[in-house]
């Protein structure tokens, strides 16, 4: 990716919204990686952007295409992906 095209995808997610942790959102990721199997801090990025209403979340780390209760994971690194077409 490009520089210019790392700073149109920055503006694009801008304003940002912080999420916080509290007892709820750790329970959820708690429920997130039981279902999903996957580890307890990719589960606590999944729930925070649930609650954030997020439908897309980008991550190297997780598998492309995957839904995790209305949550779709993009890799932003795979062959073809292209900001204008998310």
């Amino acid at each position: 990716m490009s520089s210019a095209d790392a700073m149109e995808f920055i503006h694009g997610i801008q304003p940002a919204t912080v999420v916080g942790l509290d007892y709820a959102l750790f329970e959820e990721a708690v429920e997130i990686r039981d279902r999903f199997k996957i580890s307890y801090w990719d589960s606590a990025i999944v729930a925070a952007a649930k609650r954030a209403r997020c439908n897309t979340l980008y991550s190297e780390d997780l598998t492309d295409g995957q839904n995790f209760n209305g949550v779709t994971v993009v890799n932003p690194f795979c062959a073809g992906f292209s900001i204008s077409s998310k």
